[in-house]
């Protein structure tokens, strides 16, 4: 893969998805945060970026 032309895009990650107790909380959403946080260390790591 070459690094420098890959990009990491996180969508729709709002706190009003995500916290315990938001509007539109979707408890479903946590599951996936350690996840997302080691694919990102990952993306920064090899010199990708990253958008959220």
């Amino acid at each position: 893969m070459n690094t420098g032309k890959v990009a990491f895009l996180i969508i729709d990650m709002l706190n009003d998805f995500v916290l315990e107790g938001a509007v539109l909380e979707v408890p479903a959403t946590r599951k996936i945060i350690p996840t997302l946080k080691k694919r990102i260390e990952k993306t920064r790591n090899v010199g990708s970026i990253w958008i959220n």
